[in-house]
């Protein structure tokens, strides 16, 4: 458990308003770069790219009925 990983987790449990003890951030802190690592593995899946919903946004305006 790193002091910036501590403190990106506590801002973003502080900015949602989530009250957090000292143990759920030592547990949770302890367990970020794992998840962190996982969530990170999505986009390195080639085959993932164009699936549903997409990992890969475009930003291209869609209007069904109607012309872009």
């Amino acid at each position: 458990m790193t002091q910036q990983t501590t403190q990106f987790l506590s801002g973003v449990y502080a900015a949602e308003r989530i009250p957090l003890t000292d143990a759920e951030l030592a547990r949770f802190a302890g367990r970020y770069p794992l998840a962190r690592a996982a969530a990170d593995s999505m986009f390195e899946l080639a085959e993932a790219k164009y699936e549903s919903p997409a990992t890969v946004f475009s930003a291209l305006a869609r209007n069904p009925g109607g012309t872009q």
